[in-house]
């Protein structure tokens, strides 16, 4: 993911944008108004969705996906994250997994 974090650090070098992203950036238009609020899942870039565990002893989180019709893909199997009309996924985390989630037409450079 090297190529990708320094992608992203250049549009953040050229037009300001944070690495790291609060979800109401990337997604201003969402309904739910839930993103507003939302402190424990973020973007990096426009492509990646992070949410990790952040309680001791957590083993399952919810993750919500937005954007509407777009579909998100888990990045260590490449399977799709639910279906596109479901906005949260329950998500097994075991301690040395951190669910990330590639978003629908990105384009993530590996090598």
């Amino acid at each position: 993911l090297l190529p990708y974090w320094y992608s992203v650090f250049h549009e953040a070098y050229r037009g300001g944008l944070p690495v790291m992203r609060a979800m109401f950036l990337e997604f201003p238009d969402d309904s739910d108004g839930e993103l507003l609020s939302m402190d424990d899942q973020w973007m990096i870039g426009s492509a990646l969705l992070v949410k990790p565990a952040t309680s001791a002893g957590q083993r399952e989180v919810s993750v919500y996906l937005p954007g509407g019709g777009s579909q998100w893909f888990a990045l260590d199997t490449l399977r799709r994250g639910g279906p596109s009309a479901v906005r949260r996924v329950a998500v097994h985390t075991p301690l040395e997994k951190i669910p990330v989630y590639i978003r629908s037409g990105k384009i993530i450079p590996r090598k």
